[in-house]
């Protein structure tokens, strides 16, 4: 059925955040995979399977040679200033206020802009777009070689994992010295230790996961874009106990993609009482995000501080173009009334608050659902003119057991299957697989034959996702001890290809008009 978007909001109210609901969900689930007969759609299951997927050891509490850890004696890069001071929006009470006073800002042609925090000068941005021209682009779209929908490029990005929102499976030191019982989850972490050392190990931990240096050849390896996921924490003070302050290093982030010529989404990971039970949304205490209203109320407020946090710079604005509402809501654990009142209303804001040409894309996740439950779901005059809501759909082949026993070739067909899905559907709405991975179940992997089998499912898997036409975006840029998702690892063991359109087997299935 046919929805419509949200009406404008008022300034300042997170009940702008709202629209008229479809249905809601009352058909069959889908998992992080779709391919077996009988798949893993409990909540419970979903969260365990995931927990005993990335149950890795410490490996001794040795660090990943590749990572820089930052001196404890030496304080780190911003440390001296308060959050708000360098960012703008560091603080809560900075972001969760009112937005009344949010403008179109006006951003200078000439003189380039300086980073508050390192120093590197960044490239001049183009000045504001005018209203005329935010009208005349959604009217008239534009489209050109090397483009996706309607002047968008295609998306061939990596997720900034482990990051802004920890999860200890992707750095396992960070939680190496912390006694026994090991937190599971973020939220675990800052009631350990408490709001002031876990801001001090955050502090380290944010100053030196994310290199320069890793910016650079993340954008020479063929790269066009950063999804960086961000805790709602860093907007709202939601009552939980977790503890923001990442804000700065966001920017510095947002200022080395520029510099490199990529781009960056924004990507609202977490929600106040869990959206999915998952360690990566910050809890995995329970699913109660829309068990209270409060907590979408929060979330609300946490989108517009957001918005009003990027708008406000003007290297940043020019460098984001799409957000991520929310990451990974399990649809049937949820209120999907209050989830689409969510997110379509995100939508609206997106394309107001960010006034850009193109407008700014609004990429809201599947939540575990086919894609044909969405088809009925999907406003139909959100891409008639123009396309800025895309559907993101992750893609994985370790969290469902019924295929853990598959060999490779199965494995590729379902990676076929994926791509002929993204196609037919791509007619409904731009699909982007907004994480995928090189993991695969261990028989899958050929003894001695490893670095084979990654390489043709990472170039079964690079032909297959542009089908959906808005891209692919892998997890994650790196890791400390899980090579099969880290893109930098992956580039090192040649399980990637360079460039990212080489190819060194025959197509499994991708075939013109496939």
């Amino acid at each position: 059925m046919d929805a419509a978007r949200g009406a404008s909001p008022s300034p300042a109210d997170e009940s702008a955040v709202s629209s008229t609901a479809p249905e809601s969900p009352a058909d069959n689930a889908h998992p992080r995979i779709a391919p077996s007969d009988q798949p893993e759609t409990d909540p419970a299951s979903m969260a365990a399977r995931r927990r005993s997927v990335f149950q890795t050891p410490l490996n001794n509490g040795v660090a990943h040679p590749r990572v820089r850890y930052a001196s404890k004696s030496t304080p780190p890069t911003g440390s001296a200033a308060s959050p708000t001071e360098i960012s703008g929006c560091g603080g809560h009470s900075s972001c969760s206020g009112s937005t009344s006073d949010l403008t179109v800002l006006e951003i200078p042609s000439s003189a380039p802009r300086v980073s508050a925090l390192n120093r590197v000068a960044i490239p001049p941005v183009t000045a504001a777009p005018t209203q005329q021209a935010v009208a005349s682009v959604r009217n008239e779209p534009s489209s050109g070689a090397g483009m996706g929908y309607h002047g968008h490029q295609m998306v061939r990005g990596v997720n900034i994992g482990g990051f802004l929102v920890p999860e200890f499976w992707i750095t396992p030191s960070l939680i190496a010295n912390i006694p026994d019982p090991k937190p599971n989850d973020y939220l675990e972490l800052c009631q350990k230790l408490g709001p002031d050392a876990t801001r001090n190990l955050m502090l380290r931990h944010w100053d030196s996961w994310v290199t320069e240096a890793e910016i650079r050849r993340l954008a020479g390896a063929g790269l066009t874009h950063l999804r960086v996921p961000i805790g709602h924490w860093e907007f709202v003070d939601s009552g939980e106990g977790y503890v923001g302050g990442g804000l700065p290093y966001f920017k510095r982030l947002v200022y080395w993609a520029n510099e490199y010529g990529l781009k960056v989404i924004p990507d609202m990971h977490t929600a106040p009482g869990s959206q999915n039970g998952f360690d990566n949304s910050g809890s995995t205490n329970a699913i109660s995000w829309t068990k209270d209203p409060n907590n979408v109320a929060l979330s609300k407020r946490a989108l517009i501080a957001m918005l009003k946090y990027l708008a406000s710079d003007p290297v940043v604005l020019a460098t984001v173009d799409a957000v991520d509402l929310l990451n990974e809501p399990l649809i049937d654990a949820l209120d999907f009334d209050q989830l689409w009142d969510y997110d379509a209303g995100g939508h609206t804001l997106v394309t107001e608050r960010l006034r850009k040409v193109p407008p700014a894309v609004s990429i809201i996740d599947r939540g575990f659902k086919e894609f044909r439950w969405w088809q009925s779901r999907w406003p139909r005059d959100w891409n008639t003119k123009y396309s800025d809501a895309w559907l993101d759909a992750h893609l994985y082949h370790v969290f469902d057991r019924n295929i853990d026993d598959w060999p490779l070739e199965k494995h590729l067909q379902l990676v076929c299957q994926h791509g002929r899905d993204l196609k037919s559907n791509a007619t409904f709405f731009p699909i982007i697989v907004g994480e995928w991975s090189l993991a695969l179940p261990k028989a899958a992997l050929k003894r001695g034959r490893e670095n084979e089998a990654r390489r043709r499912f990472a170039e079964t898997q690079l032909d297959a996702y542009e089908l959906g036409g808005a891209g692919w975006i892998f997890w994650c840029f790196k890791t400390e001890e899980s090579p099969e998702w880290s893109f930098l690892d992956a580039l090192d063991r040649s399980w990637l290809p360079q460039p990212l359109t080489n190819r060194e087997f025959p197509p499994t299935c991708y075939r013109p008009g496939l």
